[in-house]
């Protein structure tokens, strides 16, 4: 290679990471949450941490390993979702065979009105790798799924939903179908892009419930490891590309409010692929394809010793955290 090349090479990284770096620092900690909710929004946290719980149980600690070399297992995760999401309306399943074995996606539509209106979608995927029954990764993700779902049927009920939604379980994020055209949210959108819907933004939940107070309990990926961002794992982070920012933004705005989670912000240029670490959840397949997305997650092997292990069960979670989750992201609907 020659020298020309490398120097062009050194100065689009340098030029990459820079804007990195201009794009994100740090939340205003000391800025108190001292807006009061809308009674309407407001979330019985005990109960919502509850109610998570028990389908997190359910997900990782009764059917455990969901993975496609546990097509059986998958298949009950599955059925146990579509069942409690049939608790608020009509599902929909997106099946497709992944070699042999066919498996499916599952879509909610709660919409208060017409869908020329605009769509908000909130997707987790619910499979496992082989090696973890995936509480965090990703039962947590499912079960605030299924809660903010029955809290948008509840506001639907009052005549106080505002937007439209979609809510996806997606299967297959995990490897081996990782990135490929069996990722379930890769098969998603490309039926999404026939029907021609126009998508405000896309909720990627991913790990939302492990959190650690500890000194030194939070990792700090390259560059944004040369600012001062927190190294206690008590935060949820919200990852966005350079296209999705206003909806990014419109998200961070719902952080202000009273019992709502502290946040930190990673945006990338482009579709983030030279920083590997920002791809890897559901949010790609939208990012790919032009519609904007943001990935909430609780950072994942970053923060959570157990990522990817058997180590990984319910037992691990902080279930009010989630529920400070749930009670940020109904103030979208």
């Amino acid at each position: 290679m020659s020298p020309y090349v490398l120097i062009i090479i050194l100065i689009a990284l340098v030029y990459y990471f820079g804007k990195i770096l201009y794009l994100n620092s740090p939340s205003d900690r000391t800025t108190p949450k001292d807006r009061t909710i809308p009674p309407v929004y407001v979330v019985n946290l005990g109960d919502s941490a509850k109610r998570m719980k028990d389908d997190v149980q359910m997900l990782a600690g009764n059917i455990g390993i969901r993975s496609i070399f546990h097509p059986y297992k998958l298949k009950q995760a599955k059925n146990y979702i579509r069942s409690r999401l049939e608790e608020f309306g009509d599902v929909k399943e997106y099946p497709y065979f992944y070699d042999e074995t066919e498996v499916a996606n599952l879509e909610l539509d709660i919409f208060p009105g017409s869908s020329d209106d605009g769509i908000f979608i909130i997707g987790a995927h619910y499979d496992t790798v082989s090696t973890t029954p995936g509480a965090d990764d990703n039962a947590s993700a499912i079960a605030v799924l299924l809660e903010l779902a029955r809290l948008a049927k509840r506001l639907k009920k009052e005549g106080q939903l505002k937007n439209n939604l979609k809510f996806l379980a997606f299967t297959l994020e995990e490897p081996p179908a990782f990135d490929t055209k069996k990722m379930g949210s890769r098969q998603y959108v490309n039926i999404l892009k026939q029907q021609g819907e126009k998508i405000k933004g896309m909720i990627c939940l991913e790990m939302v419930g492990f959190k650690n107070i500890a000194p030194n309990s939070q990792r700090i990926p390259f560059p944004l490891n040369f600012r001062n961002y927190p190294r206690t794992g008590d935060f949820i982070a919200f990852l966005a590309n350079m296209a999705s920012a206003p909806f990014l933004k419109q998200l961070i705005s719902l952080t202000e409010y009273n019992n709502t989670v502290f946040y930190e912000q990673l945006v990338v240029p482009g579709k983030g692929r030279m920083l590997p670490i920002s791809r890897l959840s559901d949010h790609i397949a939208f990012w790919d394809n032009g519609f904007p997305a943001v990935m909430v997650t609780d950072t994942a092997f970053l923060r959570n010793p157990n990522y990817h292990g058997y180590g990984d069960i319910p037992e691990t979670l902080d279930y009010h955290f989630m529920a400070q989750l749930v009670q940020t992201l109904i103030m979208l609907f």
